[in-house]
């Protein structure tokens, strides 16, 4: 546990932040518990936002761990290449790719 909490603090330390989890490792409970805390700082931030983009190529898990999050899901579609279409997601959030 000394161990745990003093790689908590390093990296606390090293990234600037007040606090860092170890919990959960990863996979899905891992993928719900960053939304939470990215949909937590927006909120704390007074930028609260109602979407999530997510390309369709994007595993199963992730449009449902937005949902679960309380956030609508938005579909970006790919390139002939497999790839994010950039312009579809130019259409679906110009002010935040727009310098």
């Amino acid at each position: 546990m000394q161990v745990m909490a003093r790689l908590e603090e390093i990296l606390a330390e090293i990234t600037g932040m007040d606090a860092v989890t170890l919990q959960p490792a990863a996979g899905a409970h891992g993928e719900l518990t960053g939304i939470l805390l990215m949909r937590a700082l927006l909120e704390h931030r007074g930028n609260p936002r109602k979407k999530v983009l997510i390309p369709d190529s994007a595993h199963g898990t992730n449009p449902a761990t937005a949902a679960i999050a309380g956030y609508a899901v938005e579909n970006i579609k790919s390139s002939g290449r497999g790839t994010i279409d950039l312009a579809a997601l130019e259409r679906r959030s110009p002010r935040t790719l727009r310098a």
